[in-house]
Protein backbone atom coordinates (compact mmCIF):
# COMPACT_ATOMS: atom_id res chain seq x y z
CA UNK A 1 0.00 0.00 0.00
CA UNK A 2 2.86 2.35 0.92
CA UNK A 3 3.78 2.01 -2.98
CA UNK A 4 0.91 3.35 -4.39
CA UNK A 5 0.22 6.40 -1.83
CA UNK A 6 4.19 7.50 -3.67
CA UNK A 7 2.94 6.39 -7.16
CA UNK A 8 0.34 9.52 -6.51
CA UNK A 9 2.73 12.24 -4.99
CA UNK A 10 3.34 14.29 -8.45
CA UNK A 11 5.12 17.12 -6.67
CA UNK A 12 7.73 18.05 -3.45
CA UNK A 13 8.17 21.47 -2.53
CA UNK A 14 10.78 22.45 0.19
CA UNK A 15 10.20 25.82 1.59
CA UNK A 16 13.49 27.52 2.54
CA UNK A 17 13.13 30.53 4.91
CA UNK A 18 16.04 32.18 7.49
CA UNK A 19 15.17 31.73 10.91
CA UNK A 20 14.11 35.44 10.76
CA UNK A 21 12.22 35.01 8.11
CA UNK A 22 10.32 31.95 10.44
CA UNK A 23 9.94 34.21 13.37
CA UNK A 24 8.35 36.77 10.99
CA UNK A 25 5.77 34.78 10.07
CA UNK A 26 4.85 32.24 12.44
CA UNK A 27 6.50 33.40 15.60
CA UNK A 28 3.12 33.18 17.40
CA UNK A 29 1.68 30.49 15.53
CA UNK A 30 1.42 28.41 18.58
CA UNK A 31 1.35 30.69 21.55
CA UNK A 32 1.60 29.09 24.83
CA UNK A 33 2.47 25.69 23.66
CA UNK A 34 5.78 24.05 25.28
CA UNK A 35 6.95 21.98 22.22
CA UNK A 36 7.15 25.16 19.99
CA UNK A 37 9.81 27.84 20.74
CA UNK A 38 7.85 30.97 19.60
CA UNK A 39 7.25 34.43 20.43
CA UNK A 40 5.21 35.55 23.29
CA UNK A 41 5.29 38.57 22.74
CA UNK A 42 7.17 39.95 25.99
CA UNK A 43 10.86 39.52 24.64
CA UNK A 44 13.73 42.60 23.72
CA UNK A 45 16.76 43.13 22.68
CA UNK A 46 19.22 45.37 23.57
CA UNK A 47 20.12 48.94 22.11
CA UNK A 48 23.64 49.92 23.23
CA UNK A 49 24.23 53.29 22.93
CA UNK A 50 20.31 53.83 22.01
CA UNK A 51 18.12 55.75 24.01
CA UNK A 52 15.69 53.08 24.66
CA UNK A 53 16.69 49.31 25.63
CA UNK A 54 15.77 46.79 25.01
CA UNK A 55 13.56 47.47 21.76
CA UNK A 56 10.65 45.29 22.37
CA UNK A 57 8.70 42.90 19.80
CA UNK A 58 5.78 44.48 18.13
CA UNK A 59 3.48 43.55 15.50
CA UNK A 60 1.12 45.35 12.94
CA UNK A 61 -1.21 43.11 12.02
CA UNK A 62 -2.39 45.45 8.68
CA UNK A 63 -1.23 43.83 5.55
CA UNK A 64 0.12 46.52 3.41
CA UNK A 65 2.59 46.86 1.36
CA UNK A 66 4.35 49.03 4.06
CA UNK A 67 4.68 46.26 6.86
CA UNK A 68 5.04 43.52 4.92
CA UNK A 69 8.86 45.17 3.78
CA UNK A 70 10.07 45.36 7.28
CA UNK A 71 12.49 45.71 7.70
CA UNK A 72 14.00 48.05 5.25
CA UNK A 73 16.94 47.57 3.83
CA UNK A 74 17.42 43.67 5.06
CA UNK A 75 19.41 42.82 8.07
CA UNK A 76 23.06 42.03 7.79
CA UNK A 77 23.86 38.60 6.36
CA UNK A 78 27.71 38.41 6.33
CA UNK A 79 29.81 36.59 8.73
CA UNK A 80 30.44 39.93 10.49
CA UNK A 81 26.73 40.84 10.72
CA UNK A 82 25.39 37.42 12.19
CA UNK A 83 27.75 36.86 14.77
CA UNK A 84 27.32 40.07 16.11
CA UNK A 85 23.45 39.46 16.13
CA UNK A 86 24.36 35.84 17.73
CA UNK A 87 26.73 36.95 20.19
CA UNK A 88 25.93 40.80 20.86
CA UNK A 89 27.58 44.07 20.32
CA UNK A 90 31.23 42.78 21.93
CA UNK A 91 30.11 39.42 22.32
CA UNK A 92 32.78 36.63 21.10
CA UNK A 93 32.04 32.53 20.25
CA UNK A 94 31.51 30.42 22.99
CA UNK A 95 30.49 26.66 23.58
CA UNK A 96 27.74 28.25 25.40
CA UNK A 97 24.51 29.10 23.55
CA UNK A 98 24.04 32.32 21.85
CA UNK A 99 22.63 35.03 24.40
CA UNK A 100 20.79 36.29 20.63
CA UNK A 101 21.18 39.78 21.66
CA UNK A 102 23.02 41.82 18.90
CA UNK A 103 19.65 42.20 16.33
CA UNK A 104 19.43 45.55 17.21
CA UNK A 105 22.75 46.76 17.57
CA UNK A 106 23.56 45.25 14.22
CA UNK A 107 20.60 46.50 12.07
CA UNK A 108 21.26 50.04 13.49
CA UNK A 109 25.24 49.78 11.84
CA UNK A 110 24.24 48.47 8.44
CA UNK A 111 25.46 51.51 6.71
CA UNK A 112 26.71 55.20 7.32
CA UNK A 113 23.53 56.64 6.40
CA UNK A 114 21.47 58.17 8.43
CA UNK A 115 20.74 55.78 11.58
CA UNK A 116 18.06 52.74 10.79
CA UNK A 117 14.83 52.95 13.06
CA UNK A 118 15.47 49.92 15.63
CA UNK A 119 12.36 49.02 15.74
CA UNK A 120 12.21 47.65 12.50
CA UNK A 121 14.28 44.71 13.25
CA UNK A 122 12.29 43.66 15.79
CA UNK A 123 9.01 43.96 14.04
CA UNK A 124 7.59 40.44 13.58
Amino acid sequence: MPGVLREKIKHVVVLMLENRSFDCLLGQFYINRTDFNGLAGTEGNPHTGGLVSPIAVWNDKSIVPGIMTIPTPDPGELFADINMQLFGFNGAPSNHAPPMNGFVDNYVRQTEEPPYDPKQIMHY
